[in-house]
Parts: structure tokens; sequence; C-alpha cells
């Protein structure tokens, strides 16, 4: 596995230190700059020479985008399973931006997923959208916790036609998966094909064979693994019924 560590103010002082130092223990280092590229760059340099992997980053951490192109950059570069950043992600999770607050939930999840499922329930009974939203609804999907269903129901059924609506209802069929009652499966397979069903004409041609193909087939896979035949059944009615 590949360590990363992402040092801010990398390119000097004790920020330059650091980062030499994580680079000659085998870390991918991503060094975090301001404005001087040419010191990052040299610290980068010094990293790769000793056969080292490195990157530089311009950012300010005070900026949403810039924490963001770290997050991204530090993921691409290598897992973010790093219990030194456990700290930088929490404290993050509490940002008022939705896309700094979610990328840091789900980073925070690899380093300590049952915090992160704690952190999930306590937001989910707050305002959220976008990313923050994704993010709650991902890692209690993913926690098997059936406290989302109420959630992840109630709110598809009161959005709007949007591109927003189409991503929660993968959410939707992803928790599907686990539930076992039949009301409440039924109900959530029922809102995902009247999602489907409600389209416009002129677009089902291409939305109908993907809502059929990609989420309700594998859900009905999904079923049929699990030994929940009838529930196998429903969703391939549906399927067969458009």
């Amino acid at each position: 596995m590949t360590n990363v560590a992402i040092i801010t103010g990398g390119s000097r002082g004790i920020g330059r230190a650091t980062a030499l130092k994580l680079g000659a223990e085998g870390y991918t280092v991503v060094v975090n700059y301001a404005s001087n590229e040419a010191a990052a760059n040299e610290v980068v340099s010094a990293i790769t020479a000793k056969g080292g992997k490195a990157v530089a980053i311009k950012g300010d951490v005070a900026h949403e985008s810039d924490v963001l192109a770290l997050f991204a950059a530090a993921d691409k570069l290598g897992p973010l399973k790093n219990p030194a950043y456990r700290t930088i992600f929490e404290k993050a999770i509490s940002d008022s931006s939705y896309s700094v607050s979610g990328e840091a939930l789900e980073a925070f999840s690899q380093v300590d997923s049952a915090g992160a499922v704690a952190k999930a329930l306590e937001l989910s009974k707050q305002p959220s959208k976008g990313t923050l939203d994704r993010s709650i609804n991902n890692i209690l999907v993913r926690a098997g916790n059936q406290e989302v269903y109420d959630r992840i129901t109630s709110k598809f059924e009161s959005m709007p036609l949007s591109n927003e609506k189409l991503q929660t209802l993968e959410d939707l069929a992803k928790l599907l998966e686990n539930v076992n009652e039949d009301e409440k499966f039924k109900k959530g397979v029922n809102l995902i094909t009247d999602f489907r069903d409600s389209l416009p004409a002129e677009i089902q041609a291409q939305t109908t064979p993907y809502i059929n193909n990609v989420f309700l087939t594998g859900l009905m896979n999904k079923k049929n693994e699990k030994g929940k035949k009838e529930h196998a059944d429903y969703v391939k009615s549906k399927i067969a019924s458009k």
C-alpha cells in the first residue's frame, strides 16, 4: 500500500524538513505551497533524486477549491488510509462548505470507519446537500445502517427531476440491497420505477435501459445472491413491465 503525506507549507522551514523526512521514509509526498513554486519544486526534486515520489500542488488551505484539489491529488497518488490525517479530516468535516465537508467525511471514513458512521448519523439530522449529502448516504449505506432508509426515500420522493435526483438513485438502489422488509423494499423499487417512467418521453429510449440494466438488474442479482427470491422476482416484474 502506498502511504501519501500532504504537507501544507511544504516548500520551506518545518514543512520542507517534514516533506524530506517522509519522502526518505517511503511516503509519496504532496508538497503544498501558496506562492513559491520554485521552492516547492526544489523539495520535490530533492525527494525524487533519492528515489522517492513527490508532487508539488499550489493552493491556499483557506480556500475550498484548493483544499479539494489537495484531497484529490492525495487520493490519486495513493489511498488516504493514513492515521496521521485523522485530525485533519475530522476538523474539515465541520467546514461551512458542503463540498469540503463531504470530501472530508469520505476521507475520514478511510481512517476511522466507526467514527465516520457516528459522524454521518449526527450530520444526517442536520441540513445538508451536494457532496456532503452524498457522503452521508454512502457511509450509512455501506455500514448497512437502516436509519438511512427514511432519509433517502423521503428525500428522493420529494426531489424534483434533476441530476441530483439521478445521483441519489444510486444511493437508493444500493440501500435496497440490504432492505429485508417486504413493504419497505417494494416501496423503494416503486420509487425507482416511478422515476424511470416519469422521465420525458423523448429521452426514455436512453434512460429506461440504463435504469433497468444498471440499477434494477443489479439489485435483482444481489437479491438472488442473498436468496431473497421474492424480492428478486418483484424487481424482475418491474423491469419486464417497461
